[in-house]
Parts: structure tokens; sequence; C-alpha cells
């Protein structure tokens, strides 16, 4: 009998990170984690969203994001440019970075 191997990949793995990778030349596919200890010290009253920078243009727009939601599809208007993701939450009149990727 042939020797199976299983590997169990973790659900999270509790470090705050966000990732972008290009799903088309016109959308990105954004995901992400927040550890417990950051979430201990988000605002209770907060909701994500993410600041997307296209630096090669120079602009940026945000996108809400759902509570529950550890991915996001982002359409972009500009191919072939660099771009910057930041997550935050923001409450009434602040926001507080997680962290960023590019």
């Amino acid at each position: 009998m042939p020797l199976i191997e299983y590997y169990d990949l973790p659900y999270r793995y509790n470090h705050t990170v966000v990732t972008v990778l290009a799903q088309t030349p016109k959308c990105l596919f954004v995901y992400w984690d927040i550890s417990d200890k950051d979430r201990e010290n988000l605002p209770k009253n907060s909701k994500p969203f993410l600041i997307v920078t296209n630096e090669t243009l120079g602009y940026h727009f945000e996108v809400e994001v759902n509570d529950y939601a550890n991915s996001w599809y982002v359409n972009i208007k500009d191919a072939n440019c660099k771009y910057n993701v930041t997550l935050c939450m923001k409450t009434v009149g602040v926001a507080y970075h997680a962290t960023r990727a590019a």
C-alpha cells in the first residue's frame, strides 16, 4: 500500500499581514489576517476598509469591506501600474492602520 501524506493547513496563522494578487489586469485579489493581539487593540465600534493607492498615476480610493471578510476583489481602472493596499479600521473621524501590502 502506498504511503499517503496528509497536511492539515491552518485556517489562519495569527500574524497581521495583507497580500495582494493580480487576478486580471483590472482586478486585484486582496487577502489578509489580523493577529489576535492587534485585534484586541482595535476600537470596538470600527469598520474595515481598504485604501488602494495607484503609485504610478498618483491617486487612491477607499473600498469598504465586510466585517467578517478576510479577502476581497478590488476592481481597478488602470492596468500596468504599481498598487499599494492598506487595510484599515475606521471609526467616526479616525482611521487605524492594520497593515499594508504592495
